[in-house]
């Protein structure tokens, strides 16, 4: 089961192809299917908003930390926090903008384009927010 887990983090385009494939193999669905770059949008937004909350975590145990055993506990915490919001910005976005590809591969609805500057804003607004919240330690 964890090989399964496991593979199914590093290998998050497989999903995206396999869907891909399916609609581009039925013409009628090919021209009206937004279903990929919908999907885009919500991984990309849900993306910023959980690297947001990680960076959170984050600075908030950042700002405890004091030397004694408990401060030890909340650098870990401190480093486990950043180290997730940056994989979940990197494995987030980038899995978005694969479903985001494939949608305007498949066809040129405006679907495509609004879900690519959804996907920017959704970039810049989670390192901002990264940065901002890191500038408060």
């Amino acid at each position: 089961m964890a090989r399964t887990w496991l593979g199914n983090i590093i290998r998050f385009w497989e999903k995206a192809d396999r869907k891909y494939n399916k609609i581009k193999a039925d013409e009628a669905q090919k021209e009206t299917s937004v279903s990929l770059g919908v999907r885009g949008i919500i991984q990309a937004v849900l993306s910023a908003v959980v690297v947001a909350l990680f960076v959170f975590g984050g600075v908030f145990c950042a700002t405890k930390i004091e030397f004694e055993l408990a401060g030890l506990l909340y650098l870990l915490g401190t480093i486990i926090a950043f180290l997730c919001g940056l994989a979940i910005l990197v494995q987030g976005l980038v899995g978005a903008l694969i479903f985001i590809i494939y949608q305007m591969k498949l066809n040129k609805r405006t679907i495509g384009w609004i879900a690519l500057i959804i996907w920017f804003l959704c970039l810049g607004g989670a390192i901002a927010v990264s940065v901002v919240l890191i500038g408060l330690i």
